[in-house]
């Protein structure tokens, strides 16, 4: 998936449809987090779940994606476009949304290794 992605890449020089990736960034990496956060609080969903449903719903669009939209013939150009905008602008928000989320901090990597009890 990778390698189709890097192909699609070296072919697109450009941005294709520069508003509608704004558009589908917007979507994907703040209306996305918008509306998961509107459902959870609706489930009563919270502590560490209700931090990585958050984290997870403002994770950026799938590289599997170009591989579809390339398949299918589906405005691959576009897709990709996509794909990388949000890839390189979620580590902006999703860094944003760790500092913000009070049990982030718990989702963090330990130092000690995990023990096992069996």
């Amino acid at each position: 998936m990778l390698v189709m992605l890097s192909m699609q890449m070296a072919r697109n020089t450009t941005i294709e449809r520069p508003g509608l990736v704004g558009l589908a960034v917007a979507t994907r990496l703040l209306a996305g987090v918008t509306v998961a956060y509107g459902i959870i609080l609706g489930l009563g969903i919270v502590g560490a779940t209700r931090d990585v449903l958050l984290i997870q719903a403002a994770m950026p669009t799938a590289v599997f994606t170009t591989l579809m939209a390339t398949e299918f013939n589906a405005h691959p150009r576009f897709v990709t476009s996509v794909v990388l905008a949000t890839t390189v602008l979620s580590l902006i928000t999703v860094t944003a949304l760790l500092a913000v989320l009070p049990g982030a901090a718990h989702l963090t990597w330990r130092s000690d290794p995990p023990r096992f009890c069996f």
